[in-house]
């Protein structure tokens, strides 16, 4: 979804002045709610129901982000295609349909090819798609902080957010980048900063409001906190998986990370010197 804001935004400053509408396709009750809600309906196409525009419409110059769009009917994705190959929109019960100009942007959080295979998305439509695939954060670490600086300066009023941004050290970055986010997306960042606000309008330090917030939301690793058992870090977890294949690659940390991948366990050659030197396996070169 913040990729499609962003996207929309984008085209946005360049001129298109409509809006974004946004719908979980996961939330229709059917496949006439599904119709109605992103075509909509004319009067007296069903009994009681009077004229309403769709989704469509009502993104006209703008753009409509359908998100879990494997979980629309078949039927209905092949209208969309329709829609897609020449811009016209037909409510339901109407006879004739008029032309719009909508950016599409559909979203799926499963495997789009099995998806197709099993019958969940249509593939005459998934190959009129641009197809842009969104990596995980557990695969861009790096930009966490900048993205928890981003969620935290939208969140809090200007004043407020100069003084945690200053609280905000490497610790604390480290600790946001080694969570382990399997099951876990930019909202779990969007609460803590929420928090934060709302800590800080009850009275507390900007700090320690920080503090507290991000103690709560990503508990302290096993390494921060000296345990050096299974539990903690991502890195700890896979201790006796990382040193067992240290030793198959007698001590080449490039090819440690490669074996590493293709076992599964995803890992940056930085943090595996970083957690080799602290388990005492292998110092950390360090410039002069």
């Amino acid at each position: 979804e913040l990729a499609a804001r962003a996207l929309h935004e984008l085209t946005a400053a360049l001129g298109r002045a409509g809006p974004l509408v946004a719908h979980n396709a996961a939330r229709f009750a059917g496949e006439d709610d599904a119709v109605t809600t992103i075509f909509g309906v004319s009067r007296g196409a069903f009994t009681g129901v009077e004229a309403r525009p769709g989704a469509l419409e009502v993104a006209a110059g703008g753009t409509l982000f359908l998100d879990e769009v494997h979980n629309l009917p078949l039927r209905v994705q092949r209208s969309l295609l329709r829609f897609a190959e020449d811009g016209l929109l037909q409510r339901a019960g109407e006879p004739t349909g008029r032309r719009h100009d909508v950016r599409l942007v559909l979203g799926t959080n499963v495997a789009v090819e099995a998806a197709v295979a099993d019958g969940r998305l249509a593939h005459d439509l998934l190959a009129r798609l641009h197809r842009v695939g969104i990596p995980p954060r557990r695969e861009r670490r790096a930009d966490v902080p900048a993205i928890f600086l981003e969620v935290l300066r939208r969140t809090l009023d200007p004043d407020t957010f100069s003084v945690v941004e200053k609280h905000i050290d490497a610790g604390l970055a480290e600790r946001l980048c080694l969570h382990d986010y399997r099951e876990r997306n930019v909202r779990a960042l969007q609460d803590v900063a929420a928090v934060i606000g709302a800590r800080i309008a009850e009275g507390d330090r900007p700090a320690a409001a920080l503090a507290a917030s991000v103690d709560e939301a990503f508990p302290r690793s096993g390494v921060e906190s000296g345990d050096t058992g299974p539990t903690g870090s991502h890195y700890e977890r896979h201790r006796a998986e990382i040193l067992a294949a240290f030793a198959e690659v007698d001590g080449n940390v490039v090819r440690l990370e490669a074996m590493l991948k293709q076992r599964g366990i995803r890992c940056s050659r930085r943090w595996l010197a970083e957690f080799l030197a602290r388990w005492n396996v292998r110092p950390v070169r360090r410039r002069e």
